[in-house]
């Protein structure tokens, strides 16, 4: 605030300064032979044309800046807000593919949005580099996105949600092994939007469900985002 007031007042009496000097040399011209006082009114003069465009520099910055942070505040940042079983996909089964409904909010009104979501079961105990894969799975998706139409609009502060499966029936081995922990459930998914400001963004998700030792999965079953996410 303090460096407004003061860019401000530079603004103002800097002007002031350099009209001040052109009505004095008017009404008391410097005399000719007055060496010194014309080098000195010269050395003001630029002095104060220096002084005077680094506050307009300074001034454009920092409108510049405020008017970045008031773009940013106005874009729809999407964040997934929770992950449950689709209705027909609460119990681990083999036969039958696991989908989950994932839902998301935007900070503002977004439009084109699109999504592109998959379930993957990945064999083997959750490991760090096991999340790492899954991430890069879910970068690729982003090539997805060309497939898909124009994309829909969203209300800010709005969930809504989209469904992602594994597009195939489980085996009877993955029934059990996500069950004791020998398989991993990741979804992986990849959303882009158009912001109000009229800029695009995008983002991951990446998470892997908890064990849990149980045959149905809770709508409270642990999810956690991949590292890197």
């Amino acid at each position: 605030m303090w460096i407004d007031i003061v860019l401000s007042l530079l603004l103002l009496l800097i002007p002031l300064r350099l009209a001040y000097l052109g009505v004095h040399i008017t009404m008391h011209p410097i005399a000719k032979r007055d060496e010194a006082g014309k080098i000195r009114i010269k050395r003001e003069f630029w002095a104060l044309a220096i002084v005077a465009s680094l506050v307009v520099v300074a001034q454009g910055i920092r409108n510049g800046t405020v008017m970045e942070s008031i773009t940013k505040s106005r874009e729809g940042i999407i964040r997934e807000t929770r992950t449950i079983p689709a209705l027909y996909s609460r119990a681990i089964k083999a036969g039958q593919p696991l989908a989950f409904d994932v839902y998301y909010r935007a900070s503002n009104d977004v439009s084109k949005v699109k999504s592109y979501h998959e379930v993957f079961v990945v064999r083997g105990e959750r490991s760090i580099p096991q999340e790492n894969d899954m991430y890069l799975v879910a970068q690729s998706l982003s090539k997805r996105m060309a497939l898909l139409e124009n994309g829909v609009d969203e209300a800010g502060n709005v969930p809504w949600h989209l469904t992602a499966s594994s597009g195939r029936p489980l085996t009877q081995e993955e029934e059990s092994g996500i069950v004791s922990g020998q398989y991993v459930v990741f979804i992986v998914g990849f959303t882009q939007w158009q912001n109000p400001s009229g800029s695009s963004n995008s983002t991951l998700l990446c998470e892997w469900l908890d064990p849990n030792q149980k045959q149905v999965i809770a709508d409270d079953a642990p999810w956690h985002f991949c590292r890197g996410h």
